[in-house]
């Protein structure tokens, strides 16, 4: 996912915190580069390092949205679902969520709330 890295900070327990904007909407997540991260353009991979145990149908674009600090929600579509693993296409990006309970379909457009997300950067 392309991302513009508005603003920086450390938490209190030392991890890098970014607030950033992308095609599906303004958010924040864990820095998991080995650099600190600076303000700019990033291409990274959007990780959701705890199983979804809760989700919803919905018709809501595609988004990844949440004020620093708070719940994020993410929505998308469900491209394919594999042993507990959807990938999740969210704009042009994909992500993989691990979800336990209930199985969506593909196809299926798909909305859950995750306490945060990491990024890790990538080069092209």
């Amino acid at each position: 996912m392309n991302v513009l890295i508005q603003r920086v900070w450390e938490s209190q327990d030392g991890r890098h915190l970014v607030h950033f904007a992308s095609q599906a909407g303004h958010a924040w997540g864990v820095w998991g580069g080995d650099d600190v991260p600076r303000a700019g353009t990033e291409n990274v991979e959007v990780d959701i390092p705890d199983a979804v145990r809760s989700w919803s149908s919905t018709d809501k674009p595609d988004s990844l949205i949440g004020e620093p600090g708070a719940s994020l929600t993410i929505c998308g579509m469900v491209e394919s679902f594999h042993e507990g693993v959807a990938a999740i296409l969210i704009s042009s990006a994909v992500l993989l969520v691990e979800i336990e309970g209930a199985s969506p379909r593909p196809g299926q457009r798909i909305t859950f709330s995750v306490p945060e997300v990491h990024l890790f950067p990538y080069s092209l």
